[in-house]
């Protein structure tokens, strides 16, 4: 029987020409970017050339780009950032959904109980829930789309 894999939200096989970009990195050159020594500083230069890569084709700053180890760590990383940048702009309200990936619910469970975000009477945190036919729904305001965002 031929196997059917339907998790391709939590892991995906990468693709080859994926693989075959990264596997001298992978197999010759895997120094630690951050050391000081010629096979480190190979590697940090392969790593700021895809930085650069990327920005030029997202349109943005190479120092805008961050690599994590995966999925979760960006989450987490994203929704810190957010959480933190909001605030300093007065931006105190977080709007999510009640069924995000669990990475994204603990991170913003953290935000709220160790007060990052919620430091005054203002702030607040809301999920919106699911009604029937997929439409979100929370004190009255129903949508079909929405983002994990931090209002005023």
């Amino acid at each position: 029987m031929k196997m059917i894999y339907a998790d391709n939200a939590a892991t995906t096989r990468l693709s080859k020409k994926a693989m075959d970009a990264m596997l001298p990195y992978m197999d010759k050159l895997y120094g630690n970017p951050s050391g000081l020594y010629r096979f480190a500083q190979e590697a940090k230069e392969a790593l700021e050339d895809a930085r650069e890569r990327i920005a030029r084709c997202l349109g943005c700053e190479a120092r805008e780009i961050t690599f994590t180890s995966g999925g979760s760590e960006a989450d987490n990383q994203a929704l810190m950032s957010a959480a933190r940048l909001g605030e300093r702009k007065g931006k105190k309200h977080i709007i999510s959904t009640a069924f995000e990936h669990h990475a994204v619910l603990h991170t913003l469970e953290k935000l709220k109980n160790a007060h990052c975000l919620l430091k005054t009477e203002r702030s607040r945190m809301t999920r919106f829930t699911t009604k029937s036919k997929g439409v979100w729904e929370h004190d009255g305001i129903h949508t079909r789309k929405i983002c994990i965002a931090c209002y005023d």
